[in-house]
């Protein structure tokens, strides 16, 4: 039996059901309580779709020359079955089959949809003079159409989505906001509506009453809230509503408009994660994590807008952005350098592109199994400042791209990059190696049975190709403040002849591939600088043990061009510790003969410049 009380979206189907007639075989002919019944059911805020068998530009120029193309949102129009197609259609919508109409004169199609998308309402023509006078019976609550243009800001929205590289690329060039607002009682119609027509975010699924709302809005015992969304496609208006009592979510709940976008984690994670009772099926969940990081909010509507100051500069790589910074005052920098944690392991990888684009988005459940199953990793290896908002300028290396390996976790696709390339950790033939300690460990003491279990949950999949850095950086782009820039070092393009190392073999070719598209890339985006080791390499004696590591002269150089970088990005530079602390730090290392010498020399010599 029809409920067309609970009705959200009606699906047309177009010849002799929409129109008289049948569009490729001549002339179709519209009919006027149809074309009136679109007007109707949207200010009612019922949504209008199409899904036709038939020739998509034809369609088009049709509802044009009708004057009704205005009124339908999502449609689909080919010659494939319609089942699947109308399945895709509120799956891209966010609306459940319950709510749904398709109206079809083939029963054929309508038996078609009906299997593919169980729930569905299905009718034949005939029911639309039963729809006209349903409609009649209710006044209209949406002259101004405001359902119909969230759901075209909608439509626009995910037609951006299925362009986009992929979903992580698509969220944080969406630019979503969320505001929160407390004056309730003045929206009180809206929340209503939310609290009575929302199901699959509606996590406590109490429907109130009108005068159950009002008490509550009233007492002055619980803490209610509405949520506005938008993003760079429109305005999806109120969205959503949460309301605590005793520190308890008694409405939790939020449009179908806004499903995919993480809003319901980041109003769970600014509410201080309070107690949440899910009731019946949600179409997405919550957690004790963070916010998601591509939600930029003006928490309180309130509360007086301000300008963001662009003004922090990172530091983030191994040793050649920790010897540059020897030169420079990095009181004012952020240092995200290489660690050695409390167990002994040196945690250097995350400064590889697969790692920061990664980690600091991923949920507690994905973190735990990074650290149940990959011994080198470490609970403070998911931290980083580089997606903050006020972020002027990342300096980054391009060397460790050309290193590390890639592995992808075989169940859930969780990527992480760790360890020599040339060495993978799944290949049974490198651990006696990893056993002793021949190969490269990390400061890890791997054991057989770790690695046998480790290559059995774990794909190797190499190095990154030089398409993949430069892909990476253009979603770190992306992900990044607008306002930030970055800044890569790139690796050397001469070989260091004294290299006895397979996995650092021909390794200048590779760096010669990445810099060649970085430089192209940075011509291309004024986002993106360059410190190119090349223009201060000068001989064989500019190389210490590897073609990755370089005497102090080629730092000290590279510290002058990033201070010039810094001063461009943030108006002015920071100090320099000059020719004089390269003198200093090279005299020393060549009197020290030991570590603690050393120590001791450049501690001094710190407190005479500090000084």
């Amino acid at each position: 039996m029809l409920d067309l009380t609970s009705l959200k979206l009606v699906i047309w189907d177009l010849d002799d059901t929409f129109w008289k007639g049948v569009l490729s075989e001549g002339v179709v002919i519209p009919i006027p309580e149809n074309n009136k019944l679109l007007v109707s059911l949207s200010e009612h805020g019922i949504i209008n779709t199409i899904c036709s068998k038939n020739d998509k530009t034809l369609v088009i120029k049709k509802l044009e020359e009708f004057d009704v193309a205005q009124w339908f949102v999502f449609n689909s129009i080919d010659w494939t079955p319609k089942g699947k197609r109308i399945g895709t259609i509120l799956k891209r919508i966010g609306l459940r089959a319950e709510n749904c109409l398709f109206i079809d004169d083939n029963p054929l199609n309508l038996a078609d949809a009906a299997s593919s998308v169980p729930g569905l309402q299905i009718a034949d023509p005939s029911i639309l003079p039963t729809i006209h006078a349903v409609l009649d019976k209710v006044q209209a609550n949406d002259i101004t159409l405001t359902r119909l243009n969230h759901y075209r800001v909608l439509e626009k929205r995910r037609f951006a989505e299925d362009s986009a590289i992929d979903n992580n690329s698509f969220l944080f060039d969406a630019c979503i906001t969320v505001q929160i607002g407390y004056d309730c009682l003045a929206h009180k119609e809206r929340i209503l509506e939310l609290i009575l027509r929302t199901n699959q975010l509606n996590f406590t699924k109490w429907r109130c009453s009108e005068n159950d709302l009002e008490d509550l809005l009233t007492n002055g015992l619980s803490r209610c809230g509405y949520v506005c969304v938008s993003d760079k496609y429109g305005d999806y208006g109120i969205a959503g509503f949460f309301a605590l009592n005793e520190e308890r979510l008694v409405h939790f709940l939020f449009s179908c408009r806004i499903l995919g976008l993480g809003v319901e984690q980041y109003v769970y994670d600014f509410l201080g994660h309070p107690a949440l009772i899910i009731e019946g099926d949600v179409s997405s969940q919550v957690d004790n994590g963070p916010a998601p990081k591509w939600i930029n909010s003006t928490r309180n509507t309130n509360a007086p807008k301000t300008e963001t100051s662009s003004n922090k500069v990172i530091f983030k790589g191994n040793c050649e952005l920790k010897q540059m910074s020897w030169y420079l005052d990095t009181s004012n920098i952020k240092e995200e350098f290489a660690y050695v944690n409390d167990r002994g392991q040196n945690i250097e990888f995350t400064v590889h592109s697969v790692n920061y684009l990664s980690f600091p988005f991923l949920n507690q459940s994905q973190k735990d199994l990074i650290l149940r199953e990959c011994l080198f990793a470490d609970t403070n290896m998911f931290n980083s400042d580089m997606f903050d908002s006020d972020v002027a300028l990342i300096l980054l290396s391009t060397m460790p791209e050309a290193n590390l390996g890639v592995y992808q976790h075989k169940a859930t696709g969780i990527k992480i990059a760790f360890g020599e390339s040339h060495f993978p950790l799944t290949d049974p033939n490198n651990w006696r190696g990893y056993l002793s300690g021949d190969l490269f460990t990390s400061g890890n003491i791997f054991t057989q049975e770790w690695l046998e279990r480790f290559c059995s949950e774990w794909v190797f999949l190499g190095a990154l190709s030089p398409e993949e850095v430069e892909a990476n950086a253009l979603t770190l782009l992306k992900r990044v403040s607008q306002n930030a820039k970055l800044c890569y070092i790139l690796g050397s393009e001469t070989p260091f002849l004294g290299n006895k190392q397979p996995n650092y073999e021909g390794r200048h070719f590779i760096h010669a591939e990445i810099n060649r598209r970085m430089r192209s890339l940075a011509s291309r985006n004024n986002r993106i600088v360059l410190i190119d080791v090349n223009d201060y390499l000068r001989s064989q004696r500019d190389f210490t043990n590897n073609i990755n590591h370089f005497q102090r002269r080629i730092y000290y150089e590279m510290a002058l061009k990033a201070n010039a970088i810094i001063a461009d990005c943030i108006g002015s530079n920071i100090a320099g510790k000059g020719r004089f602390y390269l003198w200093s730090r090279t005299v020393a290392d060549m009197l020290g003969k030991t570590g603690l010498f050393r120590t001791r020399f450049y501690a001094s010599f710190r407190k005479i410049i500090k000084n």
